[in-house]
């Protein structure tokens, strides 16, 4: 599996577009700055069929209804508990100071579900916290954790509207249950393992 990052918006967003050996291709987190996204796509010549959100903030999916336009039967991956979040709301309108450009979404995941195609496989890990619809998409030895999880220690912030420090927390704990040579990409910032980022944490 091939892994592109493009730094998106004025936050640096991480999205992830990922290429398997025959061709399936999957974008994670297309937060904004679709031209960025599709240069990749159209260099290694490849049509993506699924988008998988890691949680409905606005800087991790304002890029997801170009996609659509320009890529018609690709589908949308989202947590219930963050539908909310992908349509334009005073919230939104307040911190952004401009109406968000909104997705729509065909697939509701939970805890447990394995999305495939191709030698693509991604299990979901809930990991409510940063937001109550966070997930967590582990797709191979490779652990994609939006702003469940950062580099050198980080987390996503839990004092904003339909965060929870408690949540996090109990996240957290799952996520460092599982093999730690795990490679984390995260949301924004560097990739880590999850080694790393256990030894970090004492």
């Amino acid at each position: 599996m091939k892994i592109f990052t493009v730094q998106v918006g004025f936050i640096d967003t991480n999205c992830y577009i990922l290429i398997d050996a025959i061709g399936s291709c999957w974008v994670i987190d297309p937060g904004s700055e679709p031209n960025k996204i599709t240069a990749i796509l159209s260099r290694e010549n490849v049509i993506p069929t699924k988008i998988l959100l890691t949680h409905g903030h606005f800087d991790h999916i304002e890029a997801v209804s170009r996609l659509k336009e320009m890529y018609p039967e690709i589908k949308v991956y989202v947590h219930g508990e963050d539908v909310p979040f992908l349509t334009n709301n005073p919230i939104w309108e307040n911190y952004l100071g401009r109406p968000l450009t909104s997705a729509s979404y065909n697939v509701i995941v939970n805890e447990g579900d394995t999305i495939q195609e191709g030698e693509l496989s991604a299990s979901v890990i809930a990991t409510p916290g940063h937001s109550a619809g966070s997930v967590c998409y582990l797709i191979g030895d490779s652990l994609f954790t939006g702003d469940t999880l950062f580099a050198y220690g980080g987390i996503g912030r839990t004092d904003l509207w339909n965060s929870s420090p408690a949540a996090m927390r109990s996240s957290l704990k799952k996520l460092f249950l599982l093999e730690q040579k795990l490679k984390v990409f995260p949301g924004h910032g560097p990739a880590s393992t999850l080694e790393h980022e256990l030894l970090i944490r004492g």
